[in-house]
């Protein structure tokens, strides 16, 4: 028989995958919206041509409510449970019937997942929200570059701000000063990489080498290597797997797989390496 203490436990994964999932439906709007509004912005608050219907009608992160993403519709709140509506209208839309991509329901999930396996390993307490915050903001800054080669600063700076007042606190694996060390190391390193690659092209946009900054105050300098490491093996991997697929035969589009890609998403999948084999790695190459 189980004890008191762990269906109480089980409880509360539970309900942290269940909060997961929320989180992940707000991510996907975030990751959509945002975008948007910058480049609208940046066009001087007038929608560019190649925008769809739903995109011109954003005005704000939360404003105007839920939109079909093809036809602008309002969405219905019977159709916006997290994980369930994807699955009950089968990836399609209720108004328009066309394709709802899968993305929505990935990371709906994903997010569900994270915030449960994190809850598992850290318990119920002001540590697991600490680090559902951190991978739940790595995801969504991963979605907006895999989609629109982009990392907002909007995210970056405050992201790097909740780790410098986590560190403050002491509720970081390594010290504060420690971690800033190692972002500033990371940052002018990364900086000086691209200098010297500036005859060619950047090895790293900004908003990589910002990233990475933050990803070393949260993890430290020696995760924040092996986050490197398997970011550029994954990348790396991808490239050369995507140019064997018979998908790419389109030479330019080989070409553009080649010439630039989000390294966003392989970002945060060193970080999930980092998280949960970083200490067996780092002790098994002090070996």
């Amino acid at each position: 028989m189980f004890s008191l203490h762990q269906i109480h436990f089980v409880i509360l994964v539970t309900v942290s995958v269940y909060f997961g999932f929320v989180l992940g439906s707000f991510i996907c709007q975030v990751a959509y919206r945002l975008p948007i509004l910058i480049i609208k912005k940046n066009c001087g608050g007038i929608a560019p041509e190649w925008m769809t219907a739903s995109e011109r009608l954003v005005s704000g992160i939360d404003s105007p409510g839920c939109l079909c993403p093809n036809c602008g519709e309002p969405i219905l709140k019977r159709d916006l449970i997290p994980v369930l509506s994807w699955l009950m209208l089968r990836g399609k839309s209720r108004c328009c019937k066309t394709k709802i991509s899968s993305r929505y329901l990935i990371t709906e999930f994903s997010s569900g997942v994270l915030c449960g396996i994190t809850t598992y390993a850290t318990g119920a307490t002001w540590l697991s929200v600490l680090w559902c915050f951190f991978l739940l903001m790595m995801l969504c800054i991963a979605l907006i570059d895999c989609h629109y080669y982009l990392m907002p600063t909007v995210l970056i700076i405050p992201l790097g701000g909740a780790g410098i007042f986590a560190g403050s606190f002491n509720l970081l694996t390594t010290s504060l000063a420690t971690n800033l060390f190692a972002g500033v190391v990371v940052y002018v390193s990364l900086r000086l990489l691209n200098l010297l690659m500036s005859k060619q092209s950047p090895a790293l946009g900004d908003g990589d080498t910002n990233l990475f900054t933050v990803v070393a105050i949260w993890l430290g300098a020696h995760k924040v290597m092996i986050v490197l490491l398997f970011a550029s093996l994954a990348l790396l991997l991808f490239q050369v797997c995507s140019s064997k697929f018979s998908s790419y035969k389109n030479s330019s589009l080989r070409m553009a797989y080649r010439e630039s890609l989000p390294f966003g998403i392989f970002i945060f999948f060193g970080v999930l390496v980092s998280l949960v084999f970083g200490e067996s790695i780092f002790n098994a190459l002090l070996n």
